[in-house]
This record gives structure tokens, C-alpha cells and sequence, in this order.
């Protein structure tokens, strides 16, 4: 296969991108891969700082959270915890790491890949943020509570979020 990248203009501006994680879930390799054997891995939930010239720091995605642990406590969200188990701490969330790097969370927009779990965990530590997320992935989160859960969403880990 011959990969041929465009030419980047030269009036594009010079980003930063820094991958940081936010939490682990865990799952069997096969899981991942059709013929690995059934070991089970703990993955990473990714997530970057983008440091745009004129645009700021733009977040995207924010990992899991720990208060992933508050939400899925009772039935029927608890069964997450067994279909896919996840490991976060506190420190891990991503407004805590961006404190660390002295990034203030009123600093930040964020761009969400879609809205599954490992992707919108950390959104409630960012209220004053602008969100940004495709209008079909944001229209398949209008759905119920329960028929999101079938498809691996939490509903309460974005419902804060309002369309303008």
C-alpha cells in the first residue's frame, strides 16, 4: 500500500498534540482482535491536548472519570462493571492532569469523538467549556438511558451537555 499525505500549506499553523490517558478498561485481547487468545488486557482510555496557536487548548476527548464509580452503582448501569470493568483514580481525570500542567479547565474547548464511556467521562469538570461533537453522534444520544447502555453510553456522564 502507497500512503500519500497532501502537502501541509505553509501558512498552517504549528500545533502541539500531548497524548494523556484518563483510566483503563479492561477486556479480553480476542475482544480487540478476531484469533488473539482470550488473555485479559487492561487498554487505555486516550485522550490529547491540542495547543493551537490562535485557537487555544482544545481537549479532545476526556477519558474515563472517576466518578464513573458513583454512576454505575446501581442496576441496571452496574452491569458494566462486569462486561467491561473499568480502573480510574481520582488523579487520573483530566482536569486534574491539566491543573498539574497549569492548564485552568475554563481554558479549554473540547472536541468529543462520539460519546461512549472512555470518551466522555471527564466532560462535568469542564462546564464553562465549549463541546463539540458531530450531529449524528448527538442525535444517537438523545436516545433513552436504557437503549444508550445497550450500545455502551452513559447517558448521566453527558446529559449536562445542551444543544445551542
Amino acid at each position: 500500500m502507497n500512503l500519500k499525505l497532501p502537502p501541509v500549506k505553509s501558512t498552517t499553523p504549528k500545533c502541539k498534540l500531548t497524548l494523556m490517558n484518563a483510566g483503563f478498561y479492561g477486556t479480553k485481547l480476542n475482544m480487540i482482535k478476531k484469533g488473539n487468545p482470550r488473555k485479559h488486557i487492561w487498554g487505555p482510555a486516550f485522550w490529547f491536548i491540542i495547543e493551537h496557536p490562535a485557537q487555544g487548548i482544545i481537549l479532545f476527548d476526556t477519558g474515563y472519570h472517576s466518578r464513573y464509580y458513583e454512576v454505575t452503582k446501581k442496576f441496571p448501569y452496574n452491569m458494566l462493571n462486569w462486561i467491561l470493568p473499568v480502573k480510574i483514580q481520582q488523579e487520573e481525570d483530566a482536569k486534574q492532569q491539566l491543573e498539574k500542567r497549569g492548564i485552568s479547565p475554563d481554558e479549554v474547548t473540547i472536541i468529543l469523538s462520539h460519546l461512549h464511556i472512555d470518551h466522555t467521562g471527564g466532560i462535568c469538570d469542564f462546564p464553562n467549556a465549549p463541546v463539540y461533537i458531530s450531529k449524528e453522534e448527538w442525535e444517537l444520544g438523545q436516545e433513552t438511558d436504557l437503549q444508550l447502555l445497550k450500545k455502551g453510553y452513559l447517558k448521566s456522564l453527558f446529559s449536562m451537555l445542551k444543544q445551542e
